[in-house]
Formats: structure tokens, sequence, C-alpha cells
């Protein structure tokens, strides 16, 4: 199922990519409507992205570090609130509790 997902992954979002989307852009509609939707951690796919958008060329704007990190965490973060059918982390509160 692994070499699936990744199959499936690297597939679309090299479409996506082709289209000119950001692997922000790319990464949540390729995902939500996929068998690969439910499964747990559901920001899996933004960081996927930008590591296949960086094997392809792509670079994205320089932030400091530790900034690139804090709003990468919060793009998965988004990702993750725009597919409630994933499987929730067992440490994560009730979906109705999460805040955007």
């Amino acid at each position: 199922m692994q070499i699936t997902y990744w199959e499936f992954i690297e597939e679309e979002l090299h479409k996506r990519r082709q289209q000119g989307m950001s692997p922000q852009a790319a990464a949540s509609p390729a995902f939500q409507s996929s068998p690969f939707a439910k499964w747990d951690s559901p920001e899996r796919p933004l960081r996927n992205a930008q590591a296949l958008y960086e094997e392809w060329g792509h670079r994205p704007v320089p932030l400091p570090e530790k900034l690139a990190r804090l709003n990468t965490l919060r793009q998965q973060g988004i990702l993750a609130l725009m597919q409630p059918e994933a499987t929730r982390p067992l440490h994560a509160p009730p979906l109705g509790n999460w805040k955007a």
C-alpha cells in the first residue's frame, strides 16, 4: 500500500507542479478524494509535496530556518483540519475541540 501511495503522490503532484501550483496548493486537492485521505497524519501530503518539489528543482521562498519550520507546521495544521475524514492521532483532542 505504501508503494501505491508514493506512485499516486508522485503522479498527482507532478501534474499539479506542471500546472504551476505551489506545494501547499498541490497537496490538498490531490488527497482529499483519494483512498489515502483517511490515513492518520493528514498533514503528511504537505511535507511529501515539499520534498518532491525540492527534488524537482523547486526552491521555496527563503525564510529564516525557524520561521520556515513554523510556517510548515502551520500549513500542515490547516491541511489536517481540511480533512475531517482522516484518522486522528490517539493524543489529539476530539475534532469538535480543535481550533483553526
